[in-house]
């Protein structure tokens, strides 16, 4: 029998909360009304294992077929089971239905009373795991409230095992499914890397093309009085201090009039939107840190391309340290080519960084984000027993006595915590913010790909450390000497076809730019899931950002926060988008785009 698990969360759709709730919000708040969705992540993983069942099966019929004697031959439908998996107060009968429609065998609730931090929910996921024989192990790259990413890491630390991160997609091996040889599993990751897991194992699943399937009717009745089975687990009564605010937009929101006007007409007045943006300075770097913050950091680089990116990040988190030392999973040659930021005292290079310990001297613990730095910091901070927070967006004082508008919906109960002490400020559920506990010595960060990014005004030649062990392949580090794109255009499911993204395309061309697209556009077929922008893709931080044809999902919106202007398309008076960008035009979006090509085509003769 081969036991697949998928570990997944459904967390309140905070776009649907009310602004009066928002004036009050603690974790009591009944947000009951606005539904409580699986995230893209979880989806995928739930159809990763849906799938890989179902690959099991037919490969394993195929195998039987050639062979004589088939009367002692299990039943195929034992050889393999799938189960899914939840930690939280309650589950939505809809949701248990709809998993067992689609094809889970069990349906399991672990019974807990209040939202659990991503350690204590990683505690309980492994004190239930580890006795039942999981040979893989799937979960989304969420876990609740916050948009962490910790607990896939922190699972697989407590359990043992190997883990594959930012996976897209997972299939079986030519070998492996039938016969005696070890079990394993065929990992593709977001970029592309193919990697091979032995059995147990654990996958967290990220940009991934799949979502959950939609049953027949006849397989929803028969699900229909199916009930998930609930376990109870370790008791926890203490409430993580955070707190919690909706985040107020600060763009202009204008709305372009363009009513009775000719889309000749339109298209002039975005072009000149686009072009009076590509005369401002860029906003992808971040103001310096606000004030100095005692204490010593230990900065990790993981083997990803874009380094200089990576040090900008953790160095803006990081700046205002006494002084800090750096280790990077990188060469000799790649330290020489980058310009190490003044108070970097020591480089060490090293071919894992797992290989990081602890510093008597050191005070914090920064890391870039990337899968090798992020694994290292998981297993540090466990070891160690030290607070981590992930995707951090900066480290900033809070005037609690200001009483800012901005925050006036945090939980009351944690204004209490003392003016001017500084916060590790990070994502939480799409575009919202949750200001975790204050920064004190011991404490791991785990930068976001949206961190605020600190300029290297001056820099230090630091004592280079290479703690590499012999010769080695050569390191996957890449300078990223390509910018941002100053013009990003994204496409979203308004556009209505593959073909206007085509002609996206061109226009993007035509102006010397970029394209993206939403994750439901993406979905739909109008391009790759390599052009994602948002929550589940990349980020970008152009001069100028126009989005054609989106709602404006917070999911999304957080991709391209870093823009310069944002330019919103959109037919609907109604979208969101028009609230959380620069300038609105509410128009046919592939309609106007066809007419900007042609306006461009003008402009350039």
């Amino acid at each position: 029998m081969i036991d697949i698990w998928v570990c997944f969360k459904a967390a309140p759709d905070f776009d649907q909360a009310l602004p009066e709730d928002w004036n009050g919000f603690s974790l009591d708040t009944d947000l009951g009304y606005c539904g409580t969705p699986l995230s893209c992540f979880d989806e995928a993983a739930l159809e990763t294992a849906l799938r890989l069942k179902e690959g099991f099966l037919l490969d394993n019929k195929k195998d039987q077929a050639n062979q004589a004697n088939q009367a002692n031959q299990k039943d195929q439908a034992n050889q393999i089971k799938i189960n899914a998996l939840i930690l939280a107060p309650s589950l939505a009968p809809a949701i248990v239905r709809a998993l067992y429609a689609a094809g889970f065998d069990e349906v399991i609730r672990l019974d807990c009373k209040v939202e659990l931090n991503p350690l204590e929910t990683a505690k309980r996921l492994s004190n239930f795991l580890e006795s039942r024989n999981a040979h893989a192990i799937l979960c989304g790259a969420q876990a609740g409230y916050g948009d962490s990413g910790l607990v896939p890491y922190m699972l697989a630390n407590a359990l043992g095992i190997e883990m594959a991160a930012n996976a897209a997609s997972v299939c079986w091996p030519e070998i492996g499914k039938g016969g005696n040889e070890r079990l394993s599993f065929l990992v593709k990751a977001d970029g592309g890397e193919i990697s091979q897991l032995d059995a147990p194992c654990l996958i967290s699943i990220k940009n991934s093309p799949l979502a959950l399937r939609q049953s027949t009717l006849k397989a929803q009745l028969g699900a229909g009085k199916k009930k998930a089975l609930i376990e109870s687990v370790l008791p926890y009564e203490e409430r993580r201090t955070f707190l919690f605010c909706q985040e107020k937009s600060e763009r202009k929101a204008q709305r372009v009039d363009c009513k009775g006007i000719q889309s000749e007409i339109q298209a002039e007045k975005l072009l000149d939107l686009v072009e009076e943006a590509l005369l401002t300075k860029d906003a992808a770097v971040g103001k310096k840190a606000e004030t100095s913050r005692a204490g010593t950091a230990v900065l990790l680089l993981g083997p990803d391309p874009g380094m200089d990116q990576a040090l900008a990040r953790v160095w803006g988190l990081a700046e205002g340290c006494e002084k800090a030392e750096i280790w990077a999973q990188c060469d000799m040659d790649e330290a020489l080519l980058l310009q190490w930021p003044e108070g970097v005292e020591t480089v060490r290079l090293v071919d894992d960084l797992s290989q990081i310990s602890l510093n008597p001297e050191m005070d914090f613990l920064v890391a870039d984000g990337s899968v090798a730095a992020t694994k290292a910091a998981v297993a540090f901070a466990m070891r160690n027993e030290w607070q981590i927070e992930s995707g951090v967006l900066e480290t900033k004082s809070v005037d609690f006595e200001a009483k800012s508008e901005a925050y006036e919906s945090w939980d009351l109960k944690s204004k209490s915590q003392s003016s001017g002490e500084k916060f590790a400020v990070s994502r939480a559920c799409s575009s919202y913010v949750k200001l975790q506990t204050p920064l004190k010595p011991k404490h791991v960060l785990v930068a976001s790909p949206q961190a605020r990014k600190a300029a290297v005004a001056e820099t230090s030649k630091p004592n280079i450390v290479n703690m590499r062990r012999g010769d080695k392949k050569p390191s996957e580090i890449a300078i990223n000497t390509k910018p941002s794109p100053e013009v990003l255009l994204v496409g979203g499911a308004g556009l209505g076809s593959a073909k206007a993204f085509e002609s996206l395309k061109k226009l993007a061309e035509l102006m010397g730019g970029d394209v993206g697209l939403t994750r439901a556009a993406a979905m739909a077929g109008y391009g790759s899931m390599e052009l994602v922008i948002g929550q589940s893709g990349r980020s970008a931080s152009p001069k100028a950002c126009v989005v054609f044809g989106s709602s404006g999902a917070s999911a999304f919106m957080s991709g391209i926060e870093g823009a310069g202007t944002v330019i919103a398309v959109n037919i609907s008076p109604e979208a969101a988008v028009f609230d959380k960008a620069d300038y609105g035009f509410e128009a046919d979006a592939p309609s106007l785009v066809q007419t900007l090509i042609k306006a461009v085509s003008r402009r350039s003769a």
